[in-house]
This record gives C-alpha cells, sequence and structure tokens, in this order.
C-alpha cells in the first residue's frame, strides 16, 4: 500500500513579474515502511517537494495523499491533525535554545494537549530511543551536532507519525556522526515501521539507507527506482554524473600495459566473490585495478571498479561479456569518454 502520492505536483513561485517553476509535473508512490531518497544537485527542487508532502509548501497544481488522505483537499483543522502523524527534521536541528532537551521533545506533545504525566513518560522513552537517556536536562548548547540531531530525531517522532521526512538531515555534520545518524534512522524505521522521505545530495547517504531513490533535476523527476538498480545501472546523465563523483580524474585511468580500461559496476550476489579474478580464469586474460571501491548498497554488497583488462580482443570481449551475464554493467573508456562495452 502507498504511504504517499503525489500526483502531477507542480509549484510555482512569483517574484515580481516573473514565474520560477520549482516543480514540473513530479508523481512520486512511496509505500508503507520504505526508506525513499530524493537526491539531486542544488536547485534542483527536492527540498521544495518534500515541503509539499506536509503542504508546508503547497503545490500550485496537483494533489498529495498521505496515508489514504488528500491533504490538498482537506481544510486547515482537518489538514493540522493529519500534520501530526508527519513527522520532519530539518540541516539546522530547530531546537529552541532556551528550553532543555526534554522541552524540546515535549513541545509537540504540549500543543497537542498531552497531560504532563504522559508526556513526560513519552520524552524519557523517546530519548532512551535516540541514546540520549539522561540528558533530559541539558540545553542545545551543550550539545554537539549528532546530539542535537537526536534531540530532532526525538522530538519529530513524539506524537507517534507514520511518516518521517528528512530535510539534508546530516548535511551539517562530519562523516562519522553522519553515519551514526543513519544507522539510527534506519534502526527506529525497523522498529516502528515507519515511512522515510529523505532528501540529500549526497549519493552515499541514499547508499547506505534507502529503498529506492528518486533523481531530480530542474523541478523534474528525471530517474526512479531500485536502489541498486539505479546504482548499476544508470539511465540518465544526471544520475550518471553523482555517481561520477568519486570516480578518478580521466588522466589517473589511462592504460598502463596497452590494455582496455574499464568501469565495472555490480551489486547483490553479482558483486560477492572473485569475480573479476573470475572473468579472467575463465578467457584466459589478466587484469590490473587502477581504482575502485568494493562497499554496500543498503545491505548488500556493491562494487565500482576501474580495472585495466588485458589480453586479445576477442577475449577481453569474452570477459566483459562473463562479467554482464553475471549481472555487471561493463563500460570502456576511450578518448570520447565512457561507453557501453558492448
Amino acid at each position: 500500500m502507498s504511504a504517499i502520492e503525489l500526483e502531477s505536483i507542480h509549484k510555482v513561485y512569483q517574484t515580481g513579474r516573473q514565474s520560477v517553476h520549482a516543480l514540473r509535473g513530479v508523481t512520486l508512490r512511496v509505500e508503507e515502511g520504505q526508506v525513499y531518497g530524493i537526491i539531486g544537485q542544488s536547485g534542483a527542487g527536492k527540498s521544495t517537494l518534500l515541503r509539499c508532502i506536509n503542504l508546508l509548501e503547497r503545490p500550485t497544481e496537483g494533489t498529495v495523499t498521505v496515508a489514504g488522505k488528500r491533504l490538498t483537499d482537506l481544510p486547515a483543522r482537518a489538514l493540522q491533525r493529519e500534520r501530526a502523524r508527519i513527522g520532519m527534521i530539518f540541516q539546522h536541528f530547530h531546537l529552541l535554545q532556551s528550553a532543555t532537551v526534554a522541552d524540546n521533545v515535549a513541545f509537540p506533545l504540549r500543543l497537542a494537549g498531552v497531560a504532563r504525566r504522559q508526556a513526560r513518560a513519552r520524552v524519557g522513552e523517546l530519548l532512551e530511543l535516540v541514546g540520549l537517556g539522561g540528558y533530559e536536562h541539558k540545553y542545545p548548547t551543550q550539545l554537539s551536532g549528532g546530539q542535537k540531531q537526536r534531540v530532532a530525531i526525538a522530538r519529530a517522532l513524539a506524537n507517534h507519525p507514520s511518516v518521517l521526512l528528512c530535510d539534508e538531515a546530516t548535511s551539517a555534520l562530519d562523516p562519522n556522526t553522519t553515519r551514526a545518524i543513519l544507522d539510527l534512522l534506519l534502526d527506529i524505521q525497523r522498529r516502528l515501521g515507519l515511512t522515510i522521505v529523505m532528501v540529500t545530495h549526497e549519493m552515499a547517504v541514499v547508499q547506505r539507507v534507502c529503498d529506492r531513490v528518486a533523481v531530480m533535476d530542474h523541478g523534474q523527476v528525471v530517474e526512479e527506482g531500485p536502489l541498486t538498480e539505479v546504482f548499476v545501472s544508470p539511465r540518465h546523465e544526471v544520475t550518471r554524473s553523482l555517481l561520477e563523483a568519486d570516480d578518478p580524474e580521466p588522466d589517473q585511468v589511462r592504460p598502463r600495459s596497452g590494455g582496455t580500461v574499464a568501469r565495472i559496476v555490480c551489486a547483490g550476489a553479482a558483486a560477492e566473490g572473485p569475480f573479476l579474478k573470475e572473468a579472467a580464469a575463465h578467457t584466459s586474460t589478466q587484469f590490473t585495478i587502477l581504482h575502485g571501491k568494493v562497499d554496500s548498497v543498503k545491505d548488500q554488497p556493491y562494487a565500482r571498479l576501474t580495472v585495466e583488462w588485458l589480453g586479445e580482443p576477442a577475449h577481453v570481449q569474452g570477459a566483459f561479456q562473463w562479467l554482464r551475464e553475471r549481472g555487471c554493467r561493463v563500460d570502456v573508456r576511450d578518448e570520447e569518454g565512457w561507453r557501453d562495452a558492448r
């Protein structure tokens, strides 16, 4: 069942006599219990789209449905009730600086009219959940960036939301803290069965936690699909450029021994075991790794390797065919750039 449905979303801002089209006909569906990533460069429209989900930004055209309720049709009071079931966290935390950690987490509970004793119990439960038990009486100025984001997560969960929206939630954090916060969000999602929608400009973020991803450019979704499919076989140039951001410069991957330079990308079972060695053994060829990484995409192994492949041309093509049949994507590099090896 879809937790979130966006149909033909347009958002137009008027600036004097000019119209700025931030979103252009975006349609998306996010299933219950998914971690869904929205990625793109700055100005692509991803944060505007996220804020349309809870109608912090009201679409100029289109409909927004969350948990079966069409939010774009609701009057103000009914919309306010439905928004309570949608939590949100931000890049810069948005904590009340003059309030304690406990009071920050309790703030949405007070707005909802929850009794003080019940609110106190809920705050304690949430702080334990995010790893901040015993921090009730501290103030935001006494916390690190990661701890502040944990407080913000606890606050976002206060009213038992079914959906959590994350707007560049780790962009202000160092890499180690980013990994810790992402792991916390994934743990919370699994425990509570939340649907999470995460906006980011970093492929490493969606790589670690997301099930599906939408790639945005100039207010449109240019590519969408399961995470491993998008990472292994990107169709759009914007997606490819995001994935290639950490690849070596062209002069770093020149052939050293007169062979063919290839980029091999695979995930899941295709990335397990000594698959390059097996391809070489099956085709009487050799290879040298020039650059690359073996990592994971969500819970699956993922490899992105640049290699120089050596041998008779027909045998090298045979090795590439063997890798493709295993489930790998193989591109070769020539003077004009990367192209499919077929």
